[in-house]
């Protein structure tokens, strides 16, 4: 296109009628042009190319956060459920201390019934079943 007006400009002006100055200031003026377009494509191909990276990055973001909010949901159910376990882990313990201390009392009864017992074995060897058989037929 650049040709086509350099050479339109070369007819207009025969090189014996135009003024030489004019006519070399067209032709560096055209260049310019030129290097002016050349230099825009390849500043719209970089754009371009750091448009698609931009675009590929946000993508990646994107996934990336995706992945973050479930592993977030995961790690928030698994939170949840541990709660779960450890209200369960201290249910069963408070019902152990409560079977501990029932086994405790009970440890302890039997303990006063064997003291009741050995005091009544250590009465019946002092007196002897002599003594409750006298006592028996009064």
């Amino acid at each position: 296109m650049l040709v086509t007006e350099y050479h339109e400009v070369n007819k207009a002006f025969p090189p014996g009628v135009a003024d030489q100055d004019l006519l070399e200031t067209c032709r560096q003026l055209a260049n310019d042009l030129n290097r002016a377009r050349v230099s825009l494509d390849e500043l719209q191909d970089l754009t371009s190319m750091q448009h698609d990276k931009l675009q590929e990055e946000a993508m990646k973001r994107q996934i990336q956060e995706m992945d973050l909010d479930q592993h977030k949901e995961a790690l928030s159910q698994k939170v949840r459920e541990c709660y779960v376990k450890d209200q369960i882990i201290q249910d069963q313990g408070r019902f152990l201390q409560l079977v501990l201390e029932n086994a405790q009392s009970k440890d302890q009864l039997l303990s006063s019934l064997y003291t009741q017992i050995e005091e009544l074995k250590a009465l019946l060897r002092k007196y002897g079943d002599g003594h409750l058989s006298k006592k028996r037929k009064l």
